[in-house]
């Protein structure tokens, strides 16, 4: 009987890792996509910006990217 519940805990932990993985990836590659989009807001007048906020707050590329790549990569994992 315990070792029924040590590889039940086992397949916790190793669903756990697999999701940190999917969860890197994802966000490497949703922060890739929002990185290109930010830069092209760049060449874009700032009323066409599709990143921007409402703020007078001018972020940089990257945070830009950060910031659309975490909003937007939570909603993958809710359950």
């Amino acid at each position: 009987m315990a070792a029924t519940q040590l590889d039940r805990d086992q397949g916790l932990r190793g669903l756990r890792a697999q999701e940190r993985r999917e969860y890197r990836v994802l966000y490497a590659v949703t922060f890739l996509i929002f990185l290109i989009v930010a830069l092209v807001a760049r060449l874009l007048p700032r009323a066409w910006d599709p990143l921007s906020s409402d703020t007078d707050e001018r972020r940089s590329v990257f945070a830009e990217a950060r910031a659309a790549a975490s909003t937007t990569v939570g909603f993958a994992f809710m359950r």
